[in-house]
């Protein structure tokens, strides 16, 4: 989900870090 948001918007990607830091994780792993 994030993965997806982050390809779409930033802005979207950001609004679902600031609320899911679970999701953040899971972003910065699938950049890793």
């Amino acid at each position: 989900m994030g993965i997806s948001n982050l390809s779409m918007t930033l802005g979207d990607t950001a609004a679902e870090i600031v609320e899911s830091p679970i999701t953040a994780a899971k972003i910065t792993a699938a950049m890793d």
